[in-house]
């Protein structure tokens, strides 16, 4: 019998297509977990040293830096993924330099806006929103001020990193995706904790993280694609636009529906429930891991055979994806419906009522669907 499902196995990796998937899935699901577990030692350092509040604070923070990062990006990072997947299999280096200098330009501009922009109108969004004089947090003005120093950085970021993750780079696009600004913010953490226990210190760390990823996004970039100036462009922003608009729409939305509830809960209760919240959130983001590694994968393969017309090609990789992202989601999904008093008790022991067990329970539904 164990024969028989070994000699399955190894048949079904003889398929090019799986096999690729799988393998360069493989590398970067392990560095995924890695930049998993550095998120959440990021969340144990900041409730066990900083306190809930802090940790609430910082993810309202973190969802105004994602909605308007993401719409700074304004869909480019992963119009910037498909053309340089496609440019990568045609050989044509100097069109992959040029659209990626294309997209440099278009956002760096909005970013700089959003980034002045965010800055100063910090002092409205908390007294309209978010400010209470009687709470453990009175005034979000710095906070939020704070971030939206990293906004720039976080739009930057994301098209280098999208456009690593088309030159097939995955253990790279995944370092810098999931890895490098948790790692560094630890390390401030960490180090910060010996003087103080400022609250500041929280997003502090994590825009100097961002700043750190920026920078080694432009290390990985230039070491896979030299940069070269263009004499004769035979691209245009309009061709880049066509793309990348659509891909903005649908990318903002799934961002919208993934941080408003944050933002919303924010203004109604207290910063240490907004952190309760958010943590059973996190801990549910776990399952995601697969689908995430193999998507790193399977969408230049999609740009791939789109842009070739390659409808078999295409139809293979989503059957392919899905059946693997099934089964190695559903046992992660498991022990949390199994296990889901001890799994946030970790978190200590204001994570262990049963509100935010029952939290926890509708988010997992959630991952589920």
């Amino acid at each position: 019998m164990i024969k028989k499902i070994r000699r399955k196995i190894n048949q079904r990796l003889k398929d090019k297509d799986l096999s690729e998937i799988v393998k360069k899935s493989a590398s970067g699901f392990f560095i995924s977990i890695l930049g998993r577990n550095f998120g959440f030692a990021q969340q144990l350092v900041i409730t066990n040293f900083y306190g809930a509040a802090a940790f609430g604070v910082f993810r309202v923070c973190f969802s105004i830096l994602s909605l308007v990062g993401i719409f700074g990006r304004f869909g480019v990072d992963m119009a910037i993924s498909r053309f340089v997947a496609q440019y990568r299999k045609q050989d044509r280096m100097d069109l992959v330099n040029e659209i990626f200098q294309i997209g440099l330009k278009m956002v760096f501009p909005l970013a700089v806006a959003l980034t002045a922009g965010i800055y100063f109108l910090a002092p409205w969004l908390s007294e309209k929103f978010y400010n209470d004089p009687n709470g453990e947090v009175p005034d979000f003005t710095p906070y939020i001020q704070i971030f939206s120093i990293g906004i720039i950085f976080f739009v930057l970021s994301g098209v280098i990193e999208e456009g690593i993750r088309g030159l097939k780079k995955i253990k790279e696009y995944t370092w810098i995706n999931n890895v490098s600004t948790q790692a560094f913010s630890i390390i401030i953490l960490l180090l910060a904790f010996t003087f103080t226990t400022n609250m500041y210190i929280v997003n502090v760390s994590y825009v100097l993280g961002l700043i750190f990823t920026f920078i080694l996004g432009v290390y990985y970039w230039l070491k896979f694609v030299p940069y070269k100036k263009v004499e004769e462009p035979e691209l245009s922003r309009k061709e880049l636009l066509k793309v990348s608009l659509p891909m903005l729409s649908a990318k903002y939305l799934t961002t919208l529906y993934t941080w408003l509830g944050t933002l919303i809960l924010a203004a109604y209760v207290a910063p240490d429930e907004v952190g309760v919240f958010n943590a059973a959130a996190r801990m549910s983001a776990f399952a995601t891991m697969p689908l995430i590694a193999v998507n790193n994968i399977s969408g230049p393969r999609f740009a791939e055979a789109y842009g070739e017309s390659d409808e078999r090609s295409l139809r293979k990789t989503v059957r392919l994806s899905t059946r693997l992202i099934f089964w190695t989601a559903m046992p992660i999904m498991l022990l949390f419906y199994l296990f889901p008093e001890q799994i946030l008790g970790i978190y200590g022991k204001e994570f262990k009522t049963s509100d935010a067990i029952l939290t926890f329970a509708v988010i997992n539904a959630g991952q589920v669907i």
